[in-house]
């Protein structure tokens, strides 16, 4: 049982550390998008969402998502990598399907 044990724990924490990794926070160029308020849709429902999306980090500025509103799509320098949503129902960025290839990290704004 201890040798379990002192086996698991390494695997443990290793798997933990490779989770965390992922929160990286906004580069200075995203935060000052945040803050800007430009993008935003209406006064509430406006969020900023972490992703990895093709072994990168990407944010989403979900602007008052109502059925027709688009999500622009933001790489950690600020590259506009397309956008989601809209009356069209866009899913895709760079050729693949966004919700589909893309993992929730975490929000990291909202009002």
């Amino acid at each position: 049982m201890k040798r379990l044990l002192i086996f698991c724990f390494p695997v443990l924490i290793i798997s933990a550390c490779k989770k965390q990794s992922c929160y990286v926070d906004p580069s200075s160029c995203i935060q000052t998008k945040i803050d800007s308020g430009n993008w935003k849709g209406a006064p509430t429902g406006n969020s900023v969402k972490q992703y990895e999306f093709k072994q990168k980090i990407v944010f989403v500025f979900e602007a008052n998502p109502v059925a027709d509103a688009a999500s622009a799509v933001y790489d950690q320098d600020c590259n506009r990598l397309g956008i989601l949503g809209g009356l069209a129902g866009i899913r895709e960025i760079e050729g693949v399907d966004f919700y589909a290839n893309a993992r929730y990290i975490r929000t990291i704004w909202h009002d």
